[in-house]
Parts: C-alpha cells; sequence; structure tokens
C-alpha cells in the first residue's frame, strides 16, 4: 500500500460529486466511485483494496486508507484468525478409518493430451552419446567433404 501511495503523489485529483471523483495519472483519466469502491482501472475491485487513483483521493482529502480495505485484511481479523487453538493431528495408527473407505484405490488423474502434433524423437540426456553423423559423398568424384553441386574436380572422360 505503501508502494501505490508513492505512485499517487504526481495525480490531480478532481471532485465530481460527493463520492465520485476523477483522477488524472500523467495522460490518462480514471473515474473513481469511493462509496462502491469502484475504480475505472478495475484494481479497486478486484483487490478490494485502495488503488492508486484512490490513494490519491485518500491523500487529497485526508481520509483514512485502511477504512476502503476489505474487513480480511483488517488486523483484528488477522489476529481473530488464529485466536482459535489448532490442534495437533494424532498418529497414524490411531485413526479410525471405515472399511469401505480403506477398499477404495484412488488413482491419480488422467493428464491432459496436448493439442500439439505428438513427439516422435525422445529428447536425449546429457550423458547420453550423440549418433555420429555420416560424411558427404561427391557422387562425381568420390571424394568426402562435398557434393556434386559443389566438386571442383573435373571429370575425367576416357
Amino acid at each position: 500500500m505503501r508502494e501505490k501511495m508513492k505512485e499517487s503523489q504526481g495525480m490531480m485529483v478532481v471532485l465530481s460529486t460527493e463520492y465520485l471523483y476523477t483522477v488524472y495519472d500523467g495522460g490518462k483519466r480514471h473515474v473513481v466511485n469511493m462509496r462502491e469502491r469502484i475504480c475505472t482501472c478495475r484494481q479497486f475491485q478486484m483487490d478490494v483494496m485502495p488503488c492508486k487513483h484512490a490513494l490519491a483521493i485518500v491523500r487529497k482529502y485526508y481520509m483514512s486508507e485502511y477504512e476502503y480495505c476489505f474487513v480480511y485484511y483488517k488486523k483484528y481479523n488477522l489476529l481473530n484468525t488464529y485466536e482459535v487453538p489448532v490442534y495437533p493431528i494424532p498418529d497414524e495408527s490411531i485413526w479410525k478409518i471405515p472399511p469401505d473407505v480403506v477398499a477404495n484405490i484412488v488413482l491419480p488423474p488422467k493428464g491432459k493430451i496436448k493439442p500439439d502434433r505428438p513427439q516422435k524423437i525422445r529428447y536425449k540426456n546429457g550423458g547420453e552419446s550423440r549418433t555420429k553423423k555420416s560424411r558427404i559423398t561427391c557422387g562425381v568424384c568420390g571424394q568426402q567433404g562435398h557434393n556434386r553441386q559443389t566438386c571442383r574436380n573435373i571429370p575425367q572422360t576416357t
């Protein structure tokens, strides 16, 4: 939230109604509804925390930025989450599992078939030796290292 507050420093805020504001961010214009907690950048409603445009309004009109955060992000809810004790799970040998559940065999999920063409040749590991490539042989003179088109040896006619 501090980073967003820093980003909101250079923005210009114009009041439209009691809860509607227009925020100019460089060359872009955003409309923020502080009552509904909606901004045209959509970050306010997605994160359920004030976006940088809403924080520009909060800064200009000296409001509390924490007032516009969702209740789950507030400190007292975090503390209430861990208020209830969490009991450890007993040893597996003590568990009482019904026989019909023990009899069920759970298989892994089937993998999805990829839309691409299937791979024909397997990839070799770094430790595996690569197959040796055969050298090119010329069809005119019979020497290795070049082919018929690049042959410089003149064929002998008898």
